[in-house]
């Protein structure tokens, strides 16, 4: 959890899904940068208990039943977005989240779970940068472009 300790009443908040690996230094960087701006953050331990993957066959074993099963991706977001909304710190009608490879799935689907007001950016190295942004009565909007 990064926030500026000198800054009083309730900020907007950003969720940081980190890459497939786990929470690595870059996660928690740009958490740190985010907080740096004014925003309450959250780097996302989304595996448990610090562990992170040293080989790519390890962080396949850790994502793969995320990435094949949506509601995997949605409790591990929701999870760290209950934690982000219990800080007296935090405007909870002003959340963002994004991610950094498959954590970038992972704020993918806290964006479409139809919560209202859920806005995220997420980019995926060698795919399409993505902005997702739920609308009125749950319905989903998107902007795709090209990096």
């Amino acid at each position: 959890m990064y926030f500026d300790e000198a800054k009083t009443g309730k900020r907007p908040a950003v969720l940081v899904f980190p890459e497939a690996y786990g929470l690595s230094m870059h996660a928690k960087e740009k958490a740190q940068r985010l907080a740096e701006l004014g925003y309450v953050t959250l780097a996302s331990d989304l595996y448990g208990r610090g562990r992170n993957a040293g080989t790519l066959e390890e962080a396949m074993a850790f994502v793969g039943p995320m990435l094949k099963d949506p509601l995997i991706n949605r409790a591990y977001a929701e999870a760290g977005l209950k934690a982000l909304v219990a800080r007296p710190e935090v405007d909870a009608s002003r959340i963002a989240a994004t991610g950094y490879c498959s954590g970038g799935t992972v704020a993918l689907e806290l964006a479409q779970c139809g919560r209202k007001g859920c806005r995220q950016f997420s980019q995926r190295p060698g795919h399409r940068a993505a902005w997702r942004c739920q609308g009125h009565q749950g319905q989903g909007a998107g902007l795709h472009c090209r990096r």
